[in-house]
């Protein structure tokens, strides 16, 4: 079966925005953006994410994400309660500490969102988001 040529035209726009949308996640340095797999793994880490939290992609990729939380909250199951509220709800937002790969904390803006990540029309994804703006000097009277 023949594509239409407004078809083809079609495509082209939506990998051209699908581009432009990758560069600006990429590219924004204040904000975390990134991926958890249904189990929690991180799969995508922006620039946001590696000046934020401190981590090189090659270093957190793979890694669960409860690797940001204090071991208090790991120890009560937190960072799966906060996936399951997300999913039950299809998104969680809280304000809290998180633990950077220095293990210094800062006080974050949290939201996830349980969200469809297409391949197949099939869940591989869960969209997590730290925003942190205004937070960074709260951060540092809290500390």
């Amino acid at each position: 079966m023949k594509k239409s040529s407004q078809n083809i035209i079609d495509n082209a726009a939506e990998n051209k925005l699908q581009k432009q949308m990758q560069t600006l996640v990429d590219n924004t340095l204040d904000y975390a953006i990134f991926i958890l797999d249904t189990q929690g793994r991180v799969v995508t880490w922006n620039k946001g994410a590696e000046r934020i939290q401190g981590y090189q992609p090659h270093e957190i990729i793979g890694k669960h994400f409860s690797c940001f939380y204090e071991k208090d909250a790991i120890l009560k199951h937190h960072p799966e309660k906060e996936l399951e509220m997300a999913r039950k709800n299809d998104r969680h937002e809280e304000e809290g500490f998180r633990v950077r790969k220095d293990g210094t904390r800062f006080f974050a803006h949290v939201i996830i969102m349980d969200t469809y990540i297409r391949a197949d029309l099939k869940r591989i994804g869960i969209l997590f988001v730290v925003l942190t703006t205004g937070m960074v000097a709260l951060s540092r009277f809290i500390n």
